[in-house]
């Protein structure tokens, strides 16, 4: 089997390997990540040809069995960039080449406003208000009610063009600014949960819907991203039975909530990977977001997990 992965330019991988925590994780082969890397090798052992695939190339370009979205982390940087990827992933239909994950499923997940669908499924959620685009917003006024919040647009990956409102003079400070990006984009006004910076947050991995393996990430000190290209932390440890019950029952409401948002229906096996993100409260698990689009899958937490990654790719294609 030939597997396109689907990835960006060298130059922006660059931003993000190595970092402090891992000086180590350089990138072998420059149009992958590192993580991906593993699996990588892993598929080519099996026999399988993989390589990679820019996104926004000619679709006639593309001579493969198979689509994986990976790493196309350029994507997010502006409107005209999400909307460019949007399409040519949609436009990937055209071409019969299978896709995971599916292209209705990459749409849902793109757009936070899934949080909402799943919070009415009864999945517990961070207080959450959206800003619809070219709506009106006062920052100082939702300060006063909330105290300290987030502010961030409903599109976006690896905390870009999220606001952490402290004070009533920083609601002054960004009002025009937000402002002006709601001209454009639909923003989520968040309860800000303090024990991000205590206890950090768990990201726990699933492949077909089965649990794989979990990473912890925490904040520097002076900051609330717990990414570790700003800084973060990231440690391989064994998450609480609690926190993985909750990741489970989250993934078996994905199906029935993306069918009641999009109409649409689908295999119970369509899912091929996801990163649930959740972080520990005094009241429980929340869930702060699912990556279904690119999110870092950390097969280098768990040995054996690019095994099961595999397995989950030759399933779907079977």
């Amino acid at each position: 089997m030939k597997i396109g992965i689907i990835t960006c330019h060298p130059d922006k991988l660059k931003y993000y390997f190595p970092t402090v925590a891992e000086p180590q994780l350089v990138p072998i082969e420059p149009y992958f990540t590192p993580d991906d890397q593993i699996a990588i090798d892993a598929l080519r052992k099996r026999g399988h040809q993989v390589e990679p695939i820019i996104w926004g190339c000619a679709l006639t370009d593309i001579k493969v069995d198979f689509l994986i979205v990976r790493s196309p982390w350029d994507y997010m940087d502006n409107p005209q960039t999400q909307s460019a990827f949007l399409k040519w992933i949609n436009d990937t239909v055209q071409t019969n080449i299978p896709l995971l994950n599916p292209a209705p499923f990459i749409h849902w997940m793109l757009d936070k406003h899934y949080l909402r669908d799943l919070a009415q499924l009864g999945v517990s959620t961070i207080p959450t208000q959206y800003i619809e685009k070219n709506s009106s917003i006062s920052l100082k006024k939702i300060f006063l009610e909330k105290g300290s919040f987030i502010a961030k647009p409903c599109i976006s990956a690896a905390g870009f063009g999220l606001y952490h409102i402290t004070t009533l003079e920083e609601a002054d400070q960004y009002q025009l600014e937000i402002e002006q990006k709601i001209k454009t984009d639909a923003y989520m006004i968040q309860d800000f949960i303090p024990e991000i910076k205590t206890k950090g947050e768990w990201s726990l991995i699933y492949f077909n819907g089965k649990y794989s393996h979990a990473i912890h990430k925490r904040p520097a000190s002076h900051s609330i991203f717990v990414h570790a290209e700003r800084g973060g932390t990231l440690s391989f440890l064994k998450a609480s039975e609690d926190i993985i019950q909750f990741g489970n029952k989250l993934h078996e409401t994905l199906q029935p909530a993306f069918a009641l948002a999009t109409k649409q229906k689908c295999d119970k096996n369509f899912i091929l990977y996801l990163r649930i993100d959740i972080i520990e409260t005094r009241n429980g698990p929340l869930l702060i977001e699912c990556e279904g689009v690119e999110p870092e899958l950390f097969f280098r937490a768990r040995k054996g997990s690019e095994i099961d990654f595999c397995n989950a790719i030759e399933k779907a294609r079977a």
